[in-house]
């Protein structure tokens, strides 16, 4: 866990672990709303301004884009700032959208990244108070009472906590996990100006996806919240990442964690996007494609959904394994979803647009009444845009998939598709899917993944 990130770090106060010593953060709506409007008005004054100025001058398309990127990056690197002040469910957003390229234009999304390794840290003399009181002891007796040493610069401070390395008595590393004293408490607040913020910024985001995007960070922080059932998860995904040799995950020190403190073993690593891009683009084929083929049996034959795959979250450790961080939020699958969307698959290979149409209306798509509306030619059309990836024969580039416009247009040429709305249980599957599309294009990766999914075995249609 050297140099561990963002959302590998989250949740909020918790125990009386030190939440009436350590500096809150503040619950007020109005004051966090004000940081907020002043970041969503400076991005969409600045880039509505620039629109206008390149409607009534004469310089040439490349460059207006030039200077709308400049325009995007130079706001972006503000609102990436005041979101890492805000912390909570704002900075958690900024993750979200900074995941995957195809949500936002790629100067903004470079600079939201910075969300998934830069955020301002709480001080060492409020960490050692909340960990005094997890631990019933007083902040000088931290070590040599409860651990051998423990390094006071954060490692990674994130949207609802921050990770220090310490060493146990015993000798064993581990990362202690803190959680930010009043996060939960800002949580409702901070969603409703979410709200207010994506209204102003519409020029920016899609306004049909921003109550997509705002309920997965709601459901995420809540999942998060308690790091007790974080250690939970720790321990059952240990159990079953030991089954992939070239993966590692932390193990929880149980007698340690508390509702806000997660005590773990320390994983040494580097960000994985940011070491991969150093290799050849063979071993950054591979990385991406023992990724797919891990989580296709994670979702396949497990059941379990590790619910936050974006980059901050994964270590290249020296041995060449992969790192797994961040069990907060996980989701036990239900077999006739599991199974259902391979049946799907398994419709749109066999070209049978009849067959995933009626699939789709019994998973659960779209309200009573809804499918009638829609076309299963088109339905099929439309699938075979966004699920590519998996419907490609051979190695597919995700590098060179940009398929956001033509998504784009074909659902404002044909709005009946909106009323196919994914079922509940469906909607982190996806965000956990355009996770990893992230990480992939990122590493501008090839991956068969068809065939990984082909090889799957799944009850007959």
């Amino acid at each position: 866990m050297a140099e561990r990130d963002a959302d590998e770090l989250d949740a909020p106060p918790g125990d009386a672990a030190g939440s009436e010593h350590a500096t809150q953060l503040s619950s007020s709506r109005g004051g966090r709303l004000a940081s907020l409007t002043g970041a969503g008005l400076g991005l969409s004054s600045a880039v509505l301004g620039r629109k206008l100025l390149s409607a009534v001058t004469f310089a040439s398309k490349e460059r207006r884009e030039a200077a709308l990127a400049r325009t995007l990056e130079k706001e972006g690197r503000h609102l990436a700032e005041v979101l890492g002040r805000m912390k909570g469910a704002s900075m958690k957003l900024g993750q979200i959208l900074s995941a995957d390229p195809d949500l936002v234009p790629p100067e903004l999304a470079d600079a939201l990244a910075t969300l998934q390794t830069e955020s301002p840290p709480m001080p060492w003399p409020e960490v050692a108070r909340i960990l005094a009181g997890a631990w019933r002891t007083t902040p000088a007796r931290l070590v040599g009472e409860v651990l051998a040493e423990v390094d006071e610069t954060p490692r990674g401070a994130a949207s609802i906590g921050q990770v220090h390395r310490a060493v146990l008595p015993d000798g064993r590393a581990v990362a202690i996990k803190v959680q930010y004293p009043g996060v939960e408490a800002a949580l409702d607040s901070d969603l409703k100006n979410l709200r207010s913020l994506m209204r102003l910024s519409r020029v920016i985001f899609d306004k049909r996806r921003v109550e997509g995007w705002l309920a997965e960070v709601d459901t995420q922080l809540r999942a998060e919240l308690d790091y007790l059932a974080e250690a939970e998860n720790l321990a059952t995904f240990s159990s079953i990442f030991e089954k992939f040799e070239d993966f590692a995950v932390p193990r929880p020190i149980g007698e340690l964690c508390r509702k806000n403190v997660l005590v773990m073993t320390w994983l040494d690593g580097d960000k994985l996007d940011r070491a991969a891009l150093a290799l050849p683009i063979a071993a950054r084929d591979d990385i991406a494609a023992r990724m797919a083929r891990t989580w296709i049996a994670l979702f396949f034959h497990h059941r379990w959904l590790h619910g936050d795959p974006h980059p901050g979250n994964f270590l290249l450790m020296p041995d060449g394994r992969i790192g797994v961080l961040d069990f907060g939020a996980t989701k036990r699958l239900p077999a006739a979803l599991t199974d259902g969307v391979m049946q799907l698959f398994r419709h749109l290979w066999r070209g049978d647009d009849a067959g995933a149409f009626a699939l789709m209306g019994r998973l659960g798509f779209g309200k009573e009444g809804d499918a009638q509306r829609v076309d299963p030619k088109l339905l099929g059309d439309f699938l075979r845009l966004v699920l590519t990836p998996f419907l490609h024969q051979g190695p597919f580039r995700y590098g060179a998939w940009k398929p956001h416009a033509a998504i784009k247009r074909m659902t404002l040429t044909h709005p009946s598709l909106w009323k196919l709305a994914p079922p509940e249980d469906l909607l982190p599957v996806l965000r956990v899917a355009s996770g990893l599309k992230g990480l992939f294009t990122r590493l501008d990766a090839s991956v068969d993944v068809r065939a990984m999914l082909e090889a799957t075995p799944v009850p007959p249609v």
